[in-house]
């Protein structure tokens, strides 16, 4: 049997974990300043956003067709909203 070990670097790792904690904390942030309603507003064009960078993530985090249907209907929400 293979050993499936997953080596993580450690900079990847406290970077990703410095990502995390800098998005719940402006997360946390704006809904103090306005309101929840805000930042469910701000999800949607958030996620179109991840969705045109995620091909230049790489071949692991390319978007398969089965896909497209819900990322349509994601771009009409976030341009009628």
């Amino acid at each position: 049997m293979q050993d499936m070990t997953l080596v993580v670097p450690k900079w990847l790792l406290l970077g990703n974990a410095f990502a995390a904690f800098a998005l719940n904390l402006a997360v946390y942030l704006l809904i103090g300043k306005t309101s929840a309603l805000t930042m469910n507003i701000a999800g949607a064009p958030d996620s179109v956003v991840l969705f045109a960078i995620c091909p230049a993530l790489g071949p692991a985090s390319t978007c398969v067709p089965s896909q497209y249907p819900a990322w349509a209907c994601l771009i009409i929400s976030a341009a009628a909203g």
